[in-house]
């Protein structure tokens, strides 16, 4: 049991890093070697938690991904709710959301596992996204519903990109006005 907590901890203390220096120094100075200073531990037992930094890296994305798709006190997803979240994992977290949109581009081209893990992601936002707006908007037919669930995502995905290309972008106010556009249609 000792081996297994002193295992978490280590990895707890990795993904910290790897979180602390995707922040304070961008994808390019988040090294392996960095990594291991900042979290206190030695190479071979970074590698024995993780193949590569990339792994690291993915780990990070994804947890701040997963902890940014908020859910009501009843569990059930709400459209406001969810574009909140996406909002603040953008803002709150910006070299995570880079991370994640360049993965979502390049990554997923060429690396079939990363590929499978954004495509499940996707879909499982969609999901929720699907229920939330058929329970704001039950006069919707499951085809109007499902498209809007695709053209609140894909909105969300581009006002990612344009705050992270210009860090002035106010993707609130405009997530914002995508709330009203989508309560309206």
């Amino acid at each position: 049991m000792g081996r297994y907590k002193t295992g978490l901890e280590t990895r707890e203390r990795i993904v910290d890093a790897t979180r602390r220096l995707l922040a304070e120094q961008g994808l390019e100075g988040t090294t392996i070697q960095a990594i291991c200073e900042v979290a206190d531990v030695r190479p071979g037992s970074f590698y024995n938690l993780f193949a590569s930094k990339d792994a690291a890296i993915l780990t990070v994305v994804k947890e701040s991904a997963r902890a940014s798709d908020i859910r009501t006190p009843d569990g059930e997803p709400e459209v406001g709710a969810m574009i909140d979240g996406y909002v603040n994992f953008v803002s709150h977290h910006p070299q995570e959301a880079r991370v994640y949109l360049r993965i979502a581009v390049s990554g997923a081209l060429s690396d079939k596992d990363t590929q499978k893990w954004l495509q499940e992601f996707h879909d499982k936002r969609t999901e929720r996204l699907v229920k939330a707006i058929a329970k704001s908007r039950p006069d919707l037919g499951p085809g109007e519903v499902t498209a809007k669930a695709k053209l609140l995502l894909a909105s969300l995905n581009g006002l990612a990109l344009h705050f992270i290309l210009d860090d002035r972008f106010d993707i609130r106010l405009h997530a914002d006005q995508l709330k009203k556009i989508v309560a309206m249609v």
